[in-house]
């Protein structure tokens, strides 16, 4: 925010330089057409022409000035559209749910696995469990939930059994459910 104020700063001080410098051009060109209506003289450099100088080099100024603040109005113009797809970025990124793996068993039967499903489907910030895969007595679910959700945490008091739960490569977890589940 402090780089948008600095830039609307510099604009209005260009700007302030712009008003001033038009100014001194109007002052300057108005005795000009008063003496140019009098008595024109063409032999030697006048002050005429020194104002002439004077007043091209203003209208240079002017107009290299006046490119600079196009150049910076269409830079804050760009500052704004990258801010505003950044802001849009950065909520979208915390908004997307967020998926991990777990690695869950031993299951005794296929009915204690559907138990778990639907019980981790229920625990608060999970958006779905679904089983990939289930080999043996370990079943692999795809578990998607809101960010910041603490999924380790949740899932020893949420579940209908006991459950020993530790971290597993790539970020997921391996559930071991306690004999007699």
């Amino acid at each position: 925010m402090s780089d948008r104020r600095d830039l609307e700063a510099s604009l209005a001080e260009m700007d302030r330089k712009l008003r001033e410098l038009q100014r001194e051009l109007d002052l300057v060109a108005r005795p000009e057409s008063a003496e140019a209506q009098g008595s024109p003289s063409a032999a030697a450099p006048t002050p005429d022409v020194e104002v002439e100088a004077v007043v091209e080099e203003a209208a240079a100024r002017v107009s290299e000035l006046g490119r600079r603040i196009d150049d910076l109005a269409a830079l804050r113009d760009d500052l704004d559209r990258a801010t505003q797809a950044l802001r849009s970025e950065y909520r979208a990124a915390r908004t997307a749910p967020v998926e991990i793996v777990v690695d869950a068993g031993p299951f005794p039967d296929i009915a204690t696995l559907g138990a778990f499903e639907q019980a981790l489907g229920q625990v608060e910030g999970v958006e779905d469990a679904v089983v990939r895969s289930f080999e043996g007595n370990r079943a692999i679910v795809d578990v998607g939930m809101r960010p910041g959700v603490d999924l380790a945490a949740a899932l020893p008091a949420e579940l209908p059994f006991a459950v020993d739960v530790s971290p597993s490569e790539g970020g997921g977890l391996t559930l071991t459910l306690r004999s007699g589940a």
